[in-house]
């Protein structure tokens, strides 16, 4: 097992299944909310360096934030961020749009729900005190403890304070899935895929060193997250059929909390404060853009297979 992980992290050599995890359906799927095993040990493929990885793919000494903007350029323009998926959800309107609300809801629901121990998976890789610190800080806002800045960026955008303080965000989904679906029956295997990228998360981040837990957390996971739900938030608004308080999590999620902390004189969010702690070391350069590539890919995959169901 240690050689298949190490190999995984030769970047541009990254983290792939050995299947399609969304291929076989009727195969073991673990039930919603549990931990899955982790399974066969992943396998790895071959990546196209591009112009802007080749700095972090040699020897050459990289500036800190020189790489984080590279990484985040690549996150920005990968295929999980830049999907006809998002294009359709933002774009469209009808009753053919609540569909596909709502099978956002139920896929994405098994992720929402485990995403709290997907934290504490990742705290646990962590070496750093002050770093496991940061992410209980974030496992806290999970659970609803929001911060000052946070809340007044909610506050501009309509949603009462009432409706997110001290609520866990897994509830928050919760209550909008449960009014994305009502009155719409469901197939039998409507979660299915969505437990399927769920155990493929956790199989990733069960097998990541540190900084690949990190790179495939903050610059893959969550920086894929924010234009997904502004996709969602615009096809919500679209259809007027949510109310804004079964809504809120879309706006909570929406909004880019590390863009919020830099503008108020912090160094970033909880986790893109580790990213630059570890971006400091050359060691980590490759695992970083390895986890993130590997997590993008991941929801990527979830795009497509959501896609073509529509």
């Amino acid at each position: 097992m240690e050689h298949a992980i190490e190999a995984s992290l030769e970047y541009p050599r990254r983290y792939s299944p050995q299947r399609d995890p969304y291929s076989n359906l009727d195969g073991d799927v673990t039930a919603d909310g549990d931990v899955p095993a982790t399974g066969d040990v992943p396998a790895t493929g071959d990546v196209p360096a591009t112009a802007a990885a080749t700095a972090y793919m040699s020897d050459v000494v990289v500036d800190a934030e020189d790489l984080i903007a590279t990484l985040r350029h690549e996150a920005a323009t990968h295929r999980a961020n830049q999907h006809p998926y998002l294009d359709f959800m933002a774009g469209t309107d009808g009753q053919h749009l609540r569909a596909a609300i709502a099978q956002f809801a139920s896929q994405n629901s098994p992720y929402c729900r485990a995403y709290p121990r997907l934290l504490k998976v990742v705290i646990g890789k962590l070496s750093s005190p002050s770093h496991r610190q940061l992410l209980w800080g974030q496992l806290m806002n999970e659970n609803g403890c929001l911060d000052e800045d946070l809340l007044s960026q909610l506050d501009q955008r309509g949603v009462e304070r009432i409706w997110v303080q001290g609520v866990p965000h897994r509830e928050l989904f919760d209550r909008f899935a449960a009014a994305a679906t009502e009155d719409l029956q469901l197939a039998d295997d409507h979660a299915a895929l969505g437990m399927l990228w769920r155990n493929s998360l956790f199989e990733l981040f069960t097998t990541a060193d540190e900084a690949t837990a990190i790179g495939a957390l903050v610059l893959g996971l969550e920086a894929s997250a924010h234009p997904a739900y502004r996709a969602l938030l615009t096809a919500v608004e679209n259809t007027g059929t949510i109310a804004p308080s079964d809504a809120v999590f879309l706006p909570l999620h929406a909004i880019d909390q590390d863009a919020i902390t830099r503008t108020s004189g912090h160094r970033g969010s909880h986790g893109m404060r580790i990213v630059r702690a570890l971006a400091r070391i050359p060691h980590h350069h490759s695992r970083l853009a390895a986890g993130m590539h590997a997590a993008l890919d991941l929801r990527a995959e979830l795009w497509d297979h959501l896609f073509a169901r529509l």
